[in-house]
C-alpha cells in the first residue's frame, strides 16, 4: 500500500479507492497464509489492476468514466461484503478484467478501421508512383501511337493503379496489366511482316478481352470503352493494311 500511495502516476481518487481495500486485504492476508507468496493471489491481483489501469482513466470524464466506475463498484463490493470469504476476491477481479477486456476489444474496433483506411491510403500512393512510371517508361520512348499513348496516361493509369494496390492479393495483377499494356502499343505499331500481322489477328481477342475487363474493373464508363474500341479496331486494320503508323 505505502508503494501505492507514493506512487505519483496513479490518480488520487483510484489511490482513495486502494486505501478502502487496505482492511479487506489484512484480514485477507490473515486468512490466507499464501498471501504472502502468490503473486497472483486475488487480493493481491486487486490492487495490481486498479494500480495499473488507473492509467487508462479518462481524466476528462473524471468518476464518470465507466472504468473508474467498474472500479468502485468493485472495491464498494469488497469493503461490504468480504468477510471470510476469499472466493470473493476472485469475483471482484474476474468481473474488473472482463470489463477491461471489453473496454480494450471496442477500443482497438474503434481503431481498426482508421488504420485500415490509413495503410490503404498509402498503398493507393504507392501504387500510383509505380503505374506513373510504368507509362513514363513507355511513352518516354518516343514509340507509342498518340492515340494509344492518350490513352496510357488518361485511363491506363488507373488501371495499372488498382494492380499495384491489390498486388498482395492478387500477385499476377500486375503483370498481367503491364502485359496487357505492352500488348496494346505493339499492336498499332506497323505491321510490314506477314508474321507480325498473323501473331496480331491471333492475339486480338485475348487481348481485347483483357483491356475489356480491365476497364470494367477501374470503373471507366461504357460509353468511353466504346469510343477507345472503335478507334482501336481502325488503328488495328490500318497497321495491317497499309504496315504505316496509324494517324
Amino acid at each position: 500500500f505505502d508503494n501505492v500511495f507514493r506512487n505519483q502516476a496513479i490518480p488520487a481518487p483510484v489511490k482513495e479507492l486502494i486505501s478502502v481495500l487496505q482492511v479487506p486485504v489484512l484480514k485477507a492476508a490473515l486468512i490466507d497464509k499464501e498471501f504472502f507468496f502468490k503473486d497472483q493471489h486475488p487480493a493481491r491481483r486487486l490492487i495490481d489492476l486498479l494500480s495499473r489501469y488507473s492509467l487508462s482513466l479518462d481524466q476528462n470524464k473524471g468518476a464518470q468514466d465507466p472504468l473508474f466506475q467498474t472500479m468502485k463498484r468493485n472495491v464498494e463490493r469488497v469493503s461490504q461484503e468480504f468477510d471470510q470469504e476469499i472466493a470473493l476476491f476472485d469475483e471482484v477481479v474476474t468481473d474488473l478484467e472482463s470489463f477491461i477486456e471489453k473496454e480494450e476489444q471496442a477500443n482497438a474496433q474503434a481503431l481498426e478501421a482508421p488504420i485500415k483506411s490509413a495503410i490503404r491510403k498509402e498503398k493507393i500512393k504507392q501504387a500510383s508512383i509505380h503505374a506513373n512510371q510504368e507509362v513514363a517508361i513507355r511513352v518516354g520512348s518516343g514509340e507509342v501511337v498518340a492515340f494509344v499513348e492518350t490513352f496510357l496516361e488518361s485511363r491506363w493509369i488507373k488501371v495499372l493503379t488498382l494492380a499495384y494496390s491489390v498486388r498482395d492479393e492478387k500477385p499476377h495483377a500486375v503483370q498481367d496489366a503491364i502485359k496487357t499494356m505492352d500488348d496494346l502499343i505493339w499492336s498499332v505499331a506497323p505491321k510490314k511482316a506477314a508474321e507480325d500481322r498473323m501473331r496480331l489477328v491471333n492475339m486480338l481477342p485475348s487481348m481485347l478481352k483483357r483491356l475489356e475487363q480491365a476497364l470494367e474493373s477501374s470503373a471507366t464508363a461504357k460509353d468511353v470503352r466504346e469510343r477507345f474500341f472503335s478507334e482501336l479496331v481502325h488503328c488495328h486494320a490500318t497497321a495491317i493494311k497499309s504496315g504505316n503508323l496509324p494517324p
